[in-house]
């Protein structure tokens, strides 16, 4: 998508999703909800689910079973905050679910520009799609736009926010224990009282927030000194190179570092550029995530990588563009994806890791059986019930 190819002002985007709504869609075909001529005015669908827990929930039973379909393109879209490995491997895998379905996929990247992001996304609703997967971002002005898509009756999925027709949500707290339950177990074992952390998360997240909760207290319990806890904004190798430098400028005793894959394997980067060496075990770098980059360097010799937090996000992604072909087929769907963590802490962890992962469509089908733990599906939605529709995140 061209970035200069917009229909109301840039600047005015952010604070007026209804007057653009009202120019964007001018001249598609949204559906039977809605028309070109009245899209301003579109009904609201319905108020959705208040659920904030997976206890509201039953799990997921799949059928063949074919209800009214929405009058869409067999197209879905996929807008990137920003091009990153952990990003790349999201879009990757929803493309080839997109392509194993016969469904056209959209794809766009916002460069860390909020503004950019809603014009994006709106592009893609002006052009026609039966589906929309939004990373976050900005996550309060895109909830206008998921809203606003939702009562047109497309299929939302947006990542661990809200509100959405389907969220792919992973309990964070457990991601944090687990961090820092790595870090923990790795001081004790090579330099027992002397750990001095810097924990890195992207807070401006709040569906991450109980992440670094979860982590303070599992460091406070082990009496593991947290130096830094500073927010990632960027959550690039750049960033980590450039945060690695300027924090051991202020706190050279940091010996752990705790953050996502890109950032901390920008972190490895830059204590290997001034010398440092992994192999005096006086120096552990945790990460979460579980990108191909963060996995292909654990366990290598000149690594500060110790241990990674993985999960099975690209089969979720996988999962969300199989699911939106089901959606454009009046089929149901999941409403949940509860996607859990995995720790690695070798190169044996990884192989088994990814063998999980080699097949996705076979993944999909263990998802739906129950047989696949890693990822649970809860609840179940249509387009026919479409206003049931998750108004909250989904935190445990």
């Amino acid at each position: 998508m061209n970035d200069g190819d917009h229909y109301v002002d840039r600047r005015s985007v952010l604070k007026s999703p209804a007057l653009l709504l009202g120019t964007v869609l001018t001249g598609c075909d949204p559906g039977p909800e809605a028309s070109s001529a009245s899209i301003v005015r579109l009904p609201r669908a319905a108020d959705g689910m208040t659920a904030t827990s997976l206890k509201g929930f039953k799990p997921f039973q799949p059928s063949n079973r074919r209800g009214p379909k929405p009058n869409f393109p067999r197209r879905i879209g996929f807008v990137a905050p920003t091009i990153t490995e952990y990003m790349s491997g999201l879009s990757d895998a929803c493309r080839r679910a997109c392509s194993d379905r016969g469904v056209e996929f959209l794809y766009a990247v916002s460069d860390s520009d909020p503004v950019k992001n809603i014009d994006q996304l709106w592009q893609m609703v002006r052009r026609g799609v039966g589906g929309l997967i939004i990373p976050p971002l900005d996550a309060a002005a895109q909830s206008q736009v998921a809203q606003q898509a939702i009562d047109l009756g497309i299929c939302v999925m947006f990542l661990v926010s809200s509100p959405s027709t389907v969220e792919t949500m992973s309990y964070q707290w457990s991601f944090g224990e687990a961090q820092a339950r790595a870090a923990i177990d790795w001081v004790q074992q090579h330099i027992p009282g002397r750990g001095k952390a810097a924990y890195l998360n992207r807070d401006q997240f709040e569906a991450l927030q109980p992440r670094t909760t979860a982590a303070k207290a599992e460091f406070a319990k082990a009496k593991v000194d947290l130096v830094v806890n500073r927010q990632d904004a960027k959550g690039t190798q750049a960033e980590g190179f450039r945060l690695a430098s300027l924090l051991l400028q202020s706190h050279p005793e940091i010996n752990v570092w705790v953050g996502e894959d890109d950032t901390i394997l920008g972190i490895d980067a830059y204590l290997r550029s001034i010398g440092k060496v992994a192999a005096l075990n006086d120096i552990a770098l945790i990460s979460v995530g579980g990108t191909t980059a963060a996995k292909q360097t654990l366990g290598d010799d000149g690594s500060f990588l110790r241990a990674v937090i993985a999960s099975y996000d690209n089969l979720s992604s996988y999962a969300c563009g199989s699911f939106c072909a089901d959606w454009l087929d009046g089929k149901v769907i999941p409403q949940v994806l509860d996607v859990s963590c995995v720790p690695l802490k070798s190169k044996q962890d990884v192989s088994r890791f990814d063998a999980a992962a080699a097949d996705p469509a076979g993944a999909l089908a263990k998802m739906k059986a129950h047989r696949f733990p890693a990822i649970r599906l809860w609840g179940e939605v249509d387009y026919a019930t479409r206003s049931n529709y998750l108004r909250n995140v989904i935190g445990d």
